[in-house]
């Protein structure tokens, strides 16, 4: 594996001295391993691994947030598929990983930035792959969770005129606050694997309030039903929601519930504990859903 590292930091004209490079490895609960290959102390690339998935899909879609976001994103430098081994390489950046408290901060200078990517997003938005796009995607939703407990937060949405009237907007996919980073004065977006796969309007902000939060049912619940949030960058974020997410504020969150589904559906293949933490969380949100939506509708 090390050899196949190098081998393609020297077909890229990275390095001709392999000798010198120093590894470390991110082991994760998925089915990749995470190398960081450094040439010196300021310098260095970084490599996802695997000899059980097709990365090429993955690779793809870096280039092509890098095309559209620029230095929002990672910058990808190559693909190399030998040995029964997939490698992508990206360059290297020094972060700082955004915490929620950060954030949370009533005079975040993180706010403007994060608002800045979102309308960027919005802006930069993908066409519908069909007329009834968003509807297709609710469907599929539905049966995939047809003999679960989460049909019930899907089925009020199958071809409803609210969904069907709403922009496509291609999202993130994974917009949580673990990947979101400083980088010296930037703000710098990971794990671009799901670019693309969600356009419904305000899902990247649901899962970044939702991560923002902690995932915690109580915060997400007075959240849900207060018309003024407490935190200002909550309330900054969502009171521009129609402008940065293309999705009016009182439709926003009552979409939560979906949103959360959603995020569910895309993790299905990721760790139990997430799976858990979330569907715990869509449950509250269902069993009380009645409340909330009378909550909402009142204000």
């Amino acid at each position: 594996m090390i050899e196949l590292i190098e081998e393609l930091l020297i077909e890229k004209k990275l390095t001709d001295h392999t000798e010198k490079l120093a590894f470390d490895i991110i082991f994760t609960t998925g089915s990749c391993l995470l190398f960081n290959a450094f040439l010196d102390d300021n310098k260095f690339y970084h490599f996802k691994v695997t000899e059980i998935d097709d990365l090429y899909p993955e690779y793809q879609l870096y280039k092509e947030a890098r095309e559209l976001f620029g230095d929002y994103t990672p910058n990808i430098i190559g693909f190399l598929r030998k040995n029964g081994w997939d490698i992508v390489l990206t360059e290297g950046i020094h972060h700082r990983v955004l915490s929620p408290s950060r954030l949370m901060k009533d005079k975040s200078d993180l706010t403007p930035e994060i608002i800045n990517f979102l309308r960027l997003m919005t802006e930069k938005r993908g066409a519908a792959t069909s007329k009834n796009g968003h509807n297709a995607f609710i469907h599929e939703l539905y049966d995939h969770f047809s003999s679960t407990q989460f049909a019930n937060v899907v089925k009020p949405w199958l071809d409803n005129r609210k969904i069907e009237s709403l922009p496509h907007i291609r999202q993130h996919g994974d917009f949580a606050v673990n990947n979101i980073a400083e980088s010296g004065s930037k703000l710098v977006i990971f794990d671009w694997e799901d670019f693309g796969k969600i356009t419904l309007p305000g899902f990247d902000l649901c899962i970044l309030l939702a991560s923002v939060l902690q995932y915690d049912d109580q915060e997400i619940l007075r959240f849900i039903s207060d018309p003024r949030p407490k935190h200002s960058a909550l309330s900054n974020l969502l009171n521009i929601s129609k402008e940065v997410a293309g999705i009016a504020p009182l439709l926003f969150k009552e979409l939560i519930p979906l949103y959360l589904t959603i995020f569910l559906y895309l993790k299905k293949d990721y760790g139990t504990s997430i799976q858990k933490n979330v569907g715990n969380l869509i449950s509250l949100l269902d069993g009380l859903s009645e409340n909330i939506m009378q909550g909402i509708n009142a204000v």
